[in-house]
């Protein structure tokens, strides 16, 4: 016969084992925390000494915490080479800034020779935010970050305000994401000129189905939302002489608090990447990085010194015309080539020929072009003669009409003379030598074909 106290003692016994169950299960997963947190503080552990070993001179990275990045309503987005911290609440945008950075780090590694292996375990934290206040709840910005309006980046770290066109957005993250990248691996970013316009320079994209591709060539407005950089020029050029090359090396860091000194910077970066004269010379700036600042803008001055009167009246006739898609080399100053009766062939293909005749103020000239020529193959082939076609203009003037111009080499627009197929003679108020060219952008030459037959007379 049972006990009858034994049901009691029994259901005793199970409360007691549950429990002791339940102090075990705590234990075990106290100890799955432990392990994980030591194993993720082992992982920082590692990644930071890694970093130290890319590059000592950098500061120490930013303390975050992550319970306080979670309070405060923060997400974290992490790839292969950045940790991504953004209050958007959007997972399909932020892992697209993600992917977009992991991409962008292979061809960095590509655009300045460096082995793809030793950036392996570079990486990056970002702060992408759009309500400033609430990031700052989460501890990620520090103190001492100074105030800034779009774009910040600094040793471990950069930050960046979320725009209103992707394309801008993306565009941010791509040129802090540059400078971070020269910063580590090359030495430096150079001085505030070089820094800044190879920053705009590299981080013009296309981002789309076929990836990333990074220094991408933008033929139209269109394409770059927000970025507004050649239109800035415009605006300026219409108001104030340009800027010249020397002006631009000399920009001081107090100036890019105006959006205004990135457009120059680009420019000069775009135009000194491409130009026959300097291309070779800029393409190996990255290797003089860690040498002193100071001497950097100096030492490109020297190298280009022997093509500087060339090259600075290129630069002129580039800036004066700049345009989404100007080919350098198209818009450079080109010798016409005279043929053995004496007249010129004026190529449908450059922008201004020099005849190499010297002028004077009050010279007359006869100028005649014949033949034809071919502007927009690739548009529509629009078959030309000197008058041009009026179905589309260009600077005021028809389409493919021939112009004439005196060139100084100074900062000044250069002076258009229409000729079209008029033989009236023209008077020159300058003195300089009389170039020639087909009217049409420096941005559209390359569809071009064909050449003007032109006959240049003195009138007396």
């Amino acid at each position: 016969m049972l006990d009858p106290c034994l049901p009691e003692l029994n259901e005793t016994m199970k409360q007691f084992l549950l429990l002791i169950r339940a102090v075990v299960m705590i234990g075990i997963s106290a100890c799955w925390v432990c392990s994980t947190l030591a194993q993720s503080e082992e992982n920082t552990t590692a990644q930071s000494l890694e970093m130290e070993r890319l590059n000592r001179r950098m500061p120490p990275a930013m303390p975050i915490d992550s319970d306080r990045v979670a309070d405060a309503g923060v997400f974290v987005n992490r790839g292969v080479h950045i940790n991504l911290y953004s209050d958007l609440d959007d997972e399909t945008k932020r892992e697209e800034w993600v992917d977009l950075f992991d991409a962008a780090t292979i061809q960095w590694c590509a655009l300045f020779d460096i082995d793809s292996q030793s950036a392996q375990r570079w990486k990056l934290t970002a702060v992408i935010m759009q309500n400033e206040t609430r990031i700052g709840n989460a501890g990620l910005i520090p103190q001492d970050l100074p105030k800034f309006p779009a774009g910040y980046n600094r040793g471990h770290e950069f930050w960046v305000y979320i725009q209103t066109d992707d394309y801008y957005t993306r565009h941010l993250i791509l040129h802090e994401g540059t400078h971070a990248f020269m910063q580590w691996f090359l030495g430096s970013s150079g001085p505030p000129w070089y820094s800044e316009g190879m920053a705009e320079w590299i981080a013009l994209h296309q981002w789309d189905d076929q990836g990333l591709k990074l220094n991408h060539t933008i033929t139209d407005k269109s394409l770059t939302p927000g970025w507004g950089r050649v239109n800035l020029l415009k605006k300026m050029l219409a108001q104030t002489p340009p800027k010249s090359l020397d002006d631009i090396f000399e920009t001081p860091p107090t100036a890019f608090r105006d959006v205004n000194a990135y457009a120059w910077s680009w420019a000069a970066c775009e135009f000194l990447a491409n130009h026959p004269l300097s291309e070779q010379i800029f393409a190996k700036l990255p290797t003089r990085l860690n040498q002193p600042i100071l001497s950097f803008s100096p030492r490109l001055r020297s190298k280009l010194e022997p093509d500087w009167d060339e090259l600075t009246g290129d630069w002129y006739r580039y800036i004066h015309e700049v345009n989404y898609g100007t080919d350098v080399s198209a818009a450079m100053l080109k010798t016409a080539r005279k043929t053995p009766d004496g007249s010129f062939e004026i190529s449908a293909t450059s922008s201004w020929q020099s005849t190499g005749i010297s002028v004077i103020s009050g010279d007359r000239y006869r100028i005649v072009g014949e033949g034809q020529f071919v502007v927009g193959q690739t548009i529509k082939p629009w078959r030309c003669e000197s008058g041009g076609v009026t179905v589309e203009y260009y600077d005021g003037h028809p389409l493919g009409k021939l112009i004439a111009a005196v060139i100084t080499g100074g900062p000044d627009k250069i002076h258009q003379i229409p000729i079209g197929s008029t033989q009236t003679p023209i008077v020159f108020n300058q003195d300089g030598i009389l170039a020639l060219r087909i009217n049409e952008s420096p941005a559209r030459l390359n569809d071009n074909s064909g050449h003007l037959k032109v006959t240049i007379e003195k009138i007396k």
